[in-house]
């Protein structure tokens, strides 16, 4: 460790002449600086805050802020960051003889960064986590298998589809995505391609007022005619 002090501390005054001593341990740095007598004064302060935001000491990519908190009657700290980087996180853990962070305990709301990470049924649990965290804080009540259908919907083909007009664009069914958003541009570019409905989805066949296809509509209830007469 002292040699790496005195290996920055020559860099330091090499780079910069008007530095005459440096030195720093784990919690300050500190250094020196002379001027001549007839230069003209500088105001230090607003130099060193400038210089200070834009100088990185270390950094994990993708990660611009970091906030710590602790949850009442609890010892353990909590992390709470601007932006995701697993693999940086992992490095930043194994770079450090004593880990500050429990590998375990990492989570992040970004799916997409779950899925390419922890795979599919990662992002599936992630997206069920995220919209119980939103309801529950409205104190509403979702039963969880609605929950569940959602996100494998999302997830069912092994990607991320979003859960909005997008995602629902590549359905086969123009009924089902004009009951949904977009209603107008949706029919219009059916009939301009010429796209037909077989009214296979529930949305088709409510549109047309017929029974939907599916649970008890897919069967038909049919008395014995002999035991009517």
């Amino acid at each position: 460790m002292t040699k790496r002090v005195s290996i920055v501390g020559d860099s330091f005054t090499k780079n910069l002449h008007h530095a005459t001593s440096f030195s720093f341990d784990e919690s300050k740095c500190t250094f020196q600086l002379e001027f001549r007598p007839d230069m003209p004064k500088l105001l230090l302060v607003g130099i060193m805050e400038r210089t200070c935001r834009a100088t990185i000491i270390r950094e994990i990519p993708g990660i611009t802020e970091c906030f710590q908190s602790r949850e009442k009657g609890k010892t353990e700290v909590k992390l709470t960051t601007n932006g995701s980087n697993f693999q940086g996180l992992w490095q930043f853990s194994a770079g450090s003889e004593e880990s500050i962070l429990e590998e375990d305990d990492i989570y992040s709301n970004d799916i997409y960064a779950i899925l390419k990470t922890y795979g599919v049924e990662m992002a599936r649990a992630a997206i069920l986590r995220e919209m119980g965290s939103v309801f529950g804080a409205y104190k509403i009540q979702v039963d969880q298998r609605h929950l569940e259908l959602i996100a494998d919907y999302m997830t069912f083909d092994g990607g991320y589809r979003p859960f909005n007009r997008q995602g629902i664009a590549a359905n086969s069914s123009p009924l089902l995505k004009a009951s949904y958003e977009m209603t107008a541009s949706f029919l219009s570019d059916a009939t301009l391609y010429g796209d037909y409905d077989d009214l296979s989805t529930p949305s088709g066949n409510i549109v047309l007022g017929r029974p939907n296809l599916s649970g008890t509509g897919v069967f038909d209830v049919v008395m014995p005619v002999a035991a009517v007469a």
